[in-house]
């Protein structure tokens, strides 16, 4: 089985499928991601790339899968600013 493959990120707002990915996730340059769907393709850019929200992976097949930020605990850090 040959997956379908990106080399192309772009911004969008429509996306046949989407994929979940945390901060660390979404800096990447080869890797086989599974789309919410089920979906499995390969990432093969050029360089490493942050990816936002509203990126979106353009399958080589033409379909595009937009990148949805996963939810992340957050930290509050208080301090004497004087």
């Amino acid at each position: 089985m040959t997956l379908p493959v990106s080399r192309k990120i772009q911004h969008v707002h429509h996306a046949d499928d989407s994929v979940v990915l945390d901060y660390e996730a979404r800096f990447l340059r080869r890797r086989v991601l599974t789309a919410t769907s089920g979906l499995q393709f390969l990432v093969d850019l050029s360089q490493t790339t942050s990816v936002d929200q509203n990126g979106a992976f353009i399958l080589d097949d033409g379909r595009v899968v937009g990148v949805v930020p996963a939810e992340e605990e957050l930290f509050e850090v208080k301090g004497d600013l004087i």
